[in-house]
């Protein structure tokens, strides 16, 4: 059964948050302003999530760099896309700093709870009939 979740109209058009690198956070459980396109969530995994250097990474793969780097384990070997992601922050005037590891990671949390609370609510009532 497909896992839909929503994403921007354009999703592979990314905003550069420098010179060199983009990230995009473009993914919501439900459809909001900015993500109103339904979209499979192996579908939106494919998409180019970040670029480093003129080289693209899907969501998948920079999602993987992050759990390689800073997830399950600790490696001597820092991913290049997730250091560079670690270094870079934006605030809008006057606000609170967000540093976009974190920002793109709390985005992605937010969501998979978001989708995993209807699906432990069926689970809950299979196993109240049993």
């Amino acid at each position: 059964m497909p896992l839909i979740v929503y994403t921007s109209a354009r999703p592979n058009i990314q905003i550069p948050s420098s010179p060199n690198v983009t990230i995009t956070f473009d993914i919501s459980a439900q459809p909001n302003d900015i993500c109103q396109n339904p979209i499979d969530l192996d579908v939106w995994l494919g998409l180019r999530g970040a670029s480093l250097d003129g080289r693209d990474f899907t969501h998948r793969q920079t999602i993987a760099a992050i759990r390689n780097t800073t997830g399950s384990h600790a490696d001597l070997d820092i991913d290049p896309l997730v250091a560079q992601l670690r270094s870079m922050s934006s605030a809008v005037t006057g606000g609170q700093e967000y540093d976009f590891l974190v920002e793109y990671v709390r985005n992605l949390a937010v969501v998979a709870v978001q989708l995993a609370q209807p699906i432990l609510a069926r689970s809950r009532l299979a196993t109240n009939r049993i």
